[in-house]
């Protein structure tokens, strides 16, 4: 089960230094030689004689529930003039890095600025381009032999939970149920656009909600129901069987009133 992200006054910058050194991790394990830089466009320096010379600009980014797919902003204004000029000072081949990461796993995009620019910058001229993050947008970058990319998937197994001195009191089917959404999410790329918005409606609906104890009577009510639904749309791990009668949930499969968050029950 994945950590709610709270973040500290300081997470922007410690996250944009850990992106920076996770690209130049991966790539001194590829047999890279790479050096982190302080310079105007560029962030990272790597080599490689059969590869040739990057300069490679850095985006990283923490997305908290809800937010999973707003896109990465790559450029602003004149952030690409700077990397190119970095690039031609320092005689390397401009390149962009996207590191994403949510409650359960994290993404890192590493791809050449020509490659990005002929199949995934916006037709229009605009002052912005971005790195998009939806479901399709994502599968699409698994498919491109020309994009690197490492998936991450992180598992709790002893950390914080919160600071508030109240910790929440939810059944073993919420926490179950809560658990295979998480590990869905894991593999998300793999999920079409219907089954995304399925997913992350009920992520948002049995989400943690410490201090809201108004909530945990929904959700126990919802957890059965959020089961049913992942298995109608063909998302319930095979390993999962909906069980019948327990917690309050639909005593036969074919009498279950299966619903998404987001719809009423009359």
């Amino acid at each position: 089960m994945g950590m709610e992200i709270s973040r500290g006054t300081r997470h922007s910058k410690i996250i944009g230094d850990f992106g920076e050194y996770l690209v130049c991790n991966w790539l001194s394990r590829s047999g890279f030689e790479v050096s982190r830089v302080d310079h105007t466009g560029i962030d990272v320096v790597a080599y490689n004689p059969s590869a040739g010379r990057y300069g490679i600009t850095v985006k990283s980014r923490t997305r908290t529930s809800g937010k999973e797919s707003e896109s990465v902003y790559v450029f602003r204004k004149d952030d690409r003039k700077k990397l190119l000029d970095a690039c031609e000072a320092f005689g390397c081949e401009p390149w962009i890095a996207v590191y994403v990461e949510l409650e359960c796993t994290a993404d890192l995009y590493l791809t050449s600025l020509v490659n990005y620019d002929s199949k995934y910058r916006a037709g229009n001229a605009s002052a912005i381009d971005a790195w998009g993050m939806t479901p399709m947008q994502m599968q699409g970058y698994v498919a491109d032999a020309e994009v690197r990319h490492i998936r991450i998937a992180f598992k709790d197994e002893n950390w914080w939970r919160s600071f508030d001195g109240q910790e929440e009191d939810v059944s073993p089917v919420v926490v179950e149920v809560r658990a295979i959404l998480n590990d869905i999410d894991r593999d998300r790329s793999k999920l079409n656009p219907s089954q995304f918005s399925i997913l992350h409606e009920w992520l948002q609906a049995l989400r943690p909600e410490r201090g809201w104890p108004s909530r945990r009577p929904v959700q126990e009510a919802f957890a059965p129901l959020c089961l049913l639904d992942l298995k109608r749309h063909q998302m319930l791990p095979q390993r999962v069987q909906v069980l019948s009668g327990v917690h309050g949930s639909p005593q036969h499969d074919s009498e279950a009133l299966c619903i998404s968050p987001g719809e009423s029950v009359s």
